[in-house]
């Protein structure tokens, strides 16, 4: 079988670990956050979807979010909850209540709705993270990444 575009299926014989397979592994295995950046075709959606296979069997709950499936027209509420309904879907949660007012603007109380209770060992591996292509909202939303990460590191359990 040949791959020509995409990402070469999880199953397949023709991908090649490369060093930041390993280094992303170990990174997220001790509780740090990952980016990995470069040039489009060069296996990083690959590389996610064997992480996100690896991460399962090791035991954690893993949503891969592809942002390039975001919709066309969006706020910052309406991405939250886009990326709630995403992960929900990912973790296999069928229905979840929907924060309201201002909580609503919390990525925080989104993922409180929607990550199983007693799930401790948690990724949320994004793809495509340019899909966000309004610059502010982008920003709040990574603040936001950044703050759910240190929070959840200062919180055991």
């Amino acid at each position: 079988m040949t791959v020509v575009a995409g990402p070469v299926p999880v199953d397949s014989d023709l991908y090649i670990e490369r060093e930041f397979d390993k280094k992303v592994w170990g990174s997220l295995t001790r509780g740090e956050s990952v980016v990995l950046l470069g040039p489009r075709q060069h296996g990083k959606t690959s590389s996610l979807l064997r992480l996100r296979l690896r991460l399962k069997e090791a035991g954690f709950t893993v949503a891969l979010i592809d942002l390039q499936k975001l919709p066309a027209s969006y706020t910052f509420r309406i991405l939250l909850e886009w990326v709630a309904n995403e992960v929900a879907s990912e973790v296999g949660v069928t229905s979840f209540v929907k924060p309201q007012g201002l909580d609503a603007e919390s990525l925080h109380k989104w993922f409180g709705c929607v990550i199983p209770d007693g799930h401790s060992r948690i990724a949320f591996l994004i793809d495509e993270a340019s899909g966000i292509s309004d610059e502010s909202i982008r920003n709040a939303f990574y603040a936001q990444i950044r703050a759910f990460n240190a929070a959840a590191k200062s919180s055991p359990g």
